[in-house]
């Protein structure tokens, strides 16, 4: 017999849109929560959806105006949903920060295209920049498949070869991108553990100043350090660090001068 309303399969679409909406009965809930325990792309879309809610909310803290977030869907044949879901009024604002650009342009590597928002606080530039990654997918520029290419990359880009060392289980770095956070070309490094997105910013700053503050705010949490010339921010919903304790300079070579 089926009981309707007290079953939701993890592939029905308007299921999981009812769930993200709280549309759903406390029942209903608890049957669709149990359902998707194993399917870990529906997993995924749920973290997304709540990482993206609080990274829009957190993104206008600090004296910013707060947008309402709605949630419109799009299906993609063959594929599970896409979150397609930013508010008219939050793109809008991302797009007057400079986060998200509407119109052609050059690559975003090139730094001849990027401009630091003054008008934004640096943790305000920080959380669009968030926000804006995990919108996209989290779809890296470059990837370093070694440590010896992460080691050249990060000493060609900012003056100090450095290495990941050993990562928590379930912590994959997908690659690097670029984004005018603290300067015009802060390295922007993406990751998951598990299925939550985690943004490190890297970049070589003169003060301290133009870095955002440790600490949490609205869920999103934020980790410093320094190493060498190169000054790094995590920023997830993890309440710890899961790749800044693990980062390594990487020693120069006998006879290097």
């Amino acid at each position: 017999m089926n009981e309707q309303g007290t079953h939701a399969p993890p592939d029905d679409g308007h299921a999981m849109d009812r769930y993200l909406d709280g549309l759903m009965s406390d029942a209903e809930r608890a049957a669709f929560e149990r359902s998707i325990e194993t399917d870990h792309a529906a997993q995924a879309e749920v973290s997304a959806h709540r990482a993206m809610t609080q990274a829009l909310r957190t993104a206008f803290a600090d004296g910013g105006a707060r947008a309402p977030i709605a949630r419109p869907s799009m299906q993609i044949p063959g594929k599970r949903r896409r979150l397609v879901w930013l508010s008219a009024a939050a793109i809008v604002a991302l797009v007057a920060a400079g986060a998200i650009n509407l119109l052609p342009s050059q690559s975003t590597s090139d730094p001849r295209s990027r401009v630091v928002d003054a008008s934004r606080s640096p943790l305000q530039r920080a959380n669009v920049e968030y926000a804006r990654q995990v919108a996209s997918g989290m779809k890296p520029e470059v990837v370093c498949t070694t440590p010896q290419q992460f080691a050249e990359w990060t000493e060609q880009k900012l003056g100090e070869p450095l290495k990941p060392g050993d990562l928590p289980q379930g912590v994959v770095l997908a690659g690097w991108s670029y984004a005018p956070v603290f300067t015009t070309y802060t390295a922007v490094l993406l990751a998951h553990s598990g299925t939550e997105p985690v943004v490190v910013f890297m970049d070589a700053v003169a003060t301290s100043e133009s870095l955002p503050p440790e600490g949490a705010i609205d869920g999103l949490h934020r980790f410093r350090r320094r190493i060498g010339a190169v000054e790094m921010v995590e920023v997830s919903r993890l309440k710890e660090a899961v790749i800044l304790p693990r980062l390594q300079a990487v020693a120069a070579a006998p006879g290097t001068p």
